[in-house]
């Protein structure tokens, strides 16, 4: 659920919105991707509101990595101003990928990373993959 409380009693509050996003944060453009959003109409100037969002099929995961992240987060925007904002991971273990901590040397090499006829190849990279 979300909570809210404040604002001035003599000014009604316009609205109220919780969104769910991820965005990635390093070298490069900051890329965001707003994935869900709540809109509150008329919430008051305190109010609780339970809430779900359902991620997307083949939405990305949390990582850190050399370059790149990937951090997912909801906001609580109210009267358009952002008001609070909670990050979390997103990942089969609940904790954020560090891609850092293999180092690459679990990593398959360029050369074993192919399409096509190598069988063998192939699922050694789907092991590694599915270590992570």
């Amino acid at each position: 659920h979300v909570e809210w409380s404040g604002g001035d009693p003599s000014e009604p509050a316009g609205s109220a919105e919780l969104r769910l996003f991820f965005y990635t944060r390093g070298k490069g453009t900051r890329d965001v991707e707003l994935v869900d959003l709540m809109v509150m109409h008329e919430p008051g100037i305190s109010g609780r509101r339970a809430f779900a969002f359902n991620l997307p099929e083949g939405a990305p995961p949390s990582f850190s990595g050399r370059l790149v992240s990937v951090i997912w987060a909801l906001e609580f925007h109210f009267d358009g101003e952002v008001t609070e904002r909670f990050e979390f991971f997103v990942s089969p273990t609940g904790q954020e990928i560090d891609l850092y901590a293999h180092g690459g040397d679990d990593l398959p090499k360029y050369s074993d990373f192919s399409f096509g006829s190598s069988r063998k190849k192939k699922e050694k990279w789907g092991n590694r993959i599915n270590r992570v």
